[in-house]
């Protein structure tokens, strides 16, 4: 339950309230990382085959997709933290 406490500022949020958002925050992780795991689990081994296809001839590798998709996220953090950076030196020398 969420209780709202009525302070001198205005409206704060309890100890509760609080302790419950953290521990969620907490825990949510986890049951992503278990949630994945499982998934990948299944993709290994194969959890049915409704089609009845031959998985030697028809098995398609995740690997053609996602090591290009994970060296382009790394190429733009890496520019987009130089960005951010020149941005900051640039501002600093202005302001001097």
């Amino acid at each position: 339950m969420i209780t709202v406490v009525k302070t001198i500022v205005g409206y704060a949020v309890d100890n509760t309230t609080l302790t419950q958002f953290f521990t969620l925050l907490f825990l949510i992780p986890f049951a992503i990382a278990a949630i994945t795991m499982i998934h990948l689990f299944l993709h290994q081994t194969g959890s049915n085959n409704p089609i009845g296809l031959n998985k030697k001839i028809l098995h398609l590798l995740f690997i053609h997709a996602c090591v290009p998709l994970s060296y382009f996220v790394f190429c733009y953090g890496l520019i987009s933290s130089c960005n951010i950076l020149w941005i900051i030196v640039v501002s600093e020398e202005c302001s001097q």
